[in-house]
């Protein structure tokens, strides 16, 4: 976890075969990272910012409220 959480990802998306206990460690390490999966989840991935998305937040992906 030190090492991914050194990495600094922009985003992290644990699929159904993570444990509920690496997802509370993702979390917990990388609150702002992380980005619940679940059926149905659409993710797009840039890679960088486009003008109509660059004040969404880091890498294209909204902020949370």
């Amino acid at each position: 976890m030190t090492a991914l959480a050194a990495a600094d990802p922009a985003v992290v998306v644990p699929a159904h075969c993570t444990s509920w206990k690496a997802q509370h460690a993702l979390f917990t390490a990388l609150p702002d990272a992380f980005h619940p999966n679940a059926v149905g989840s659409r993710f797009e991935f840039r890679t960088s910012p486009q003008p109509d998305t660059a004040a969404q937040g880091r890498n294209g992906v909204p902020d949370r409220p």
